[in-house]
């Protein structure tokens, strides 16, 4: 035989009280009820420890997280939908149209006409006008109406009315007769 003896190490001739933190069970039941409060026993008779309370849930599992997202999203997507839309307002009522009055026939004519002089619509009147006729003024705005009208000075023959806007015919008409009268109206 040797004269050795075995070597231990320092954690097993310390004890328990010099191992590092480890979590550590509570101690079993006693036969006559539980060993601290908390303690349940289930169904098979046996005892169980306290359950730890559980931990808190990432935010993004919360239903609170989640209706907050819904709401922001619903109100930028308002604030997008106005803006865009004011945008379109504002650059629809800024746009510049061209509006081409011609009154042709022989002769003169009474003749009134919307104008837009200085930003602002009103009417104007060109009475006793030599015929051919035309008048060019420049609009702008939304939902604007152009009209002209002649009423024809000679006794009888025949009178037109045409109205441009933008280089395009939206109205026309003629009359023949004794004091023939047009009308031509139209929009942006």
């Amino acid at each position: 035989m040797s004269d050795q003896t075995p070597m231990t190490s320092a954690a097993q001739t310390a004890g328990p009280a010099s191992i590092p933190y480890q979590h550590q069970a509570p101690p079993p039941p006693t036969p006559d009820g539980p060993p601290s409060p908390g303690w349940w026993q289930a169904s098979d008779g046996k005892w169980y420890p306290p359950q730890p309370p559980p931990g808190k849930k990432p935010v993004y599992k919360r239903v609170w997280f989640w209706l907050l997202v819904v709401v922001a999203l619903g109100f930028g997507s308002c604030i997008a939908v106005v803006s865009a839309a004011s945008k379109a307002v504002s650059d629809a009522n800024a746009q510049k149209h061209t509006i081409v009055y011609t009154v042709t026939g022989r002769g003169t004519a009474d003749i009134t006409y919307d104008s837009f002089e200085n930003g602002s619509s009103g009417s104007a009147d060109d009475n006793g006008a030599a015929l051919p006729w035309t008048k060019t003024i420049t609009g702008s705005g939304l939902f604007n109406l152009y009209d002209v009208s002649a009423t024809s000075d000679s006794g009888s023959g025949s009178i037109a009315c045409t109205l441009k806007v933008d280089g395009k015919v939206v109205a026309s008409q003629s009359s023949s007769g004794q004091f023939a009268n047009v009308d031509c109206s139209g929009s942006t």
